[in-house]
């Protein structure tokens, strides 16, 4: 048994072996030949062929039939491209994969060369075409890299990408913006010359304008916010026709949010500013509320035979006055209107019930500063509605916020009166 050595380019062993060692396989049962290749993580490039010294020559043939019977060859072409030249859904390069089926095609992330890997013929033929095919492209496409700062991007995407899909479909451009759009400032652009040109300009068009903007949070109840907008919107769009280049967000009414965003060039997000900041204070004159304890028997008087006692308050007043349902437990009736029209209905309303007589029941006016007002009531009238419970029957009133009256006055039976009268006068103390 004889031994011979050869050299063979490590790239070139694979193609030795074979697919699970086919190729070693087959030279040994063709002329007893065994051939040794040096192991995946060795550095040598050597092959021992092993057998009977007339079966050598052949043996040896065979191995660099082998080793040369598959090449690898490069495609030179930008990175950028790769995606031109796979197609959408891989379609392209699975057309020359079903033309050249037996080569084997890699790209490479971030390298600007494609590999192909099969029989010399055939890689040859193919690397051509792909060569051909990847100049055509780039003579063809152009790309530009806009630094633009990371604070516009989500502009320049608009909400579902309704912007850049328009800039998209109006100039046949893709527009790659980093995954990171907080933070990276780079927006690539890739088309024809001219769409890519053309597209760079409508961004940055849209950038210039987005930088000479301004924004202006409004805090707004958002009680107010259908009042702003108006019935099918008419209110609101008068003020969109006025300032047309301003663009207003209200909030979701989800949110329970009372800002009101506007967006725009500065000096017309001002105007617009100060006219919604007048419409809502018309609206705050307007609405002003308060709440005014009436026993509960003593309702259809305020309303009157026919309602003609409360159309008459409400037409002197030119206030809207609303009853709590009979079904209801409240006593409260609400009057809304401009501030010094609810004081004048909330007295007449009371004078009704004065006037009607109402048995075992007195009244009591309670000295306290007004400065402590809002801490007896407590959070939403918590407290307040705490002596009340407590207090059967009893109904305390508070002059209006503002007024500058320290008198508080409480009605209902005596002995609950008195009750409650010790009760606010403790946690007034306290306070």
């Amino acid at each position: 048994m004889k031994m011979i050595a050869v050299e063979v380019r490590k790239s070139q062993h694979k193609y030795v072996i074979g697919p699970k060692g086919n190729s070693l396989q087959d030279i040994l049962e063709e002329t007893g030949i065994s051939v040794e290749v040096p192991p995946a993580d060795s550095l040598s490039e050597t092959v021992i062929l092993r057998g009977e010294l007339e079966n050598l020559g052949l043996a040896l043939a065979l191995v660099y039939a082998k080793a040369n019977s598959v090449v690898l060859k490069e495609v030179q072409a930008p990175f950028w491209l790769h995606r031109y030249l796979i197609g959408r859904q891989g379609q392209k390069i699975s057309e020359f994969s079903q033309t050249y089926p037996q080569v084997h095609i890699e790209f490479t992330e971030g390298q600007d060369r494609i590999v192909l890997e099969g029989p010399v013929q055939e890689v040859t033929l193919a690397q051509t075409q792909l060569q051909e095919l990847a100049d055509s492209l780039k003579s063809r496409l152009a790309f530009k890299e806009l630094e633009v700062d990371p604070k516009f991007h989500r502009h320049l995407i608009g909400k579902n990408g309704a912007n850049i899909n328009r800039v998209k479909e109006l100039h046949k451009v893709t527009v790659n913006f980093p995954q990171d759009v907080d933070r990276s400032p780079l927006i690539r652009i890739e088309g024809s010359p001219e769409g890519v040109t053309d597209a760079e300009r409508d961004l940055m068009e849209t950038v210039t304008r987005l930088e000479c903007e301004g924004t202006k949070d409004l805090i707004v109840d958002q009680k107010y916010h259908r009042l702003l907008i108006g019935n099918k919107g008419e209110k609101i769009k008068e003020v969109h026709e006025k300032f047309a280049e301003v663009s207003i967000t209200f909030p979701d009414v989800t949110e329970k949010s009372d800002i009101l965003r506007l967006r725009g060039p500065r000096a017309e997000v001002q105007k617009c500013a100060k006219l919604l900041e007048k419409q809502v204070a018309a609206l705050m004159e307007m609405n002003f509320s308060l709440s005014v304890p009436i026993f509960k028997q003593f309702h259809r008087n305020i309303v009157g035979k026919g309602g003609v006692n409360i159309k008459k308050i409400r037409e002197e007043t030119n206030t809207r006055i609303e009853l709590p349902m009979e079904s209801s437990q409240s006593e409260m009736i609400m009057i809304t209107g401009r501030r010094e029209d609810c004081l004048e209905a909330q007295e007449k309303v009371l004078a009704i019930q004065r006037g009607a007589g109402i048995p075992n029941v007195t009244e009591v006016k309670l000295t306290i500063p007004a400065k402590l007002h809002n801490a007896l009531i407590g959070s939403r009238g918590h407290l307040l509605r705490c002596i009340m419970d407590d207090c059967a029957g009893v109904h305390i009133q508070f002059p209006v916020e503002g007024a500058g009256s320290d008198t508080v006055t409480i009605r209902g039976p005596a002995p609950e009166v008195e009750k409650a009268q010790k009760l606010l006068m403790t946690a007034a103390e306290e306070k």
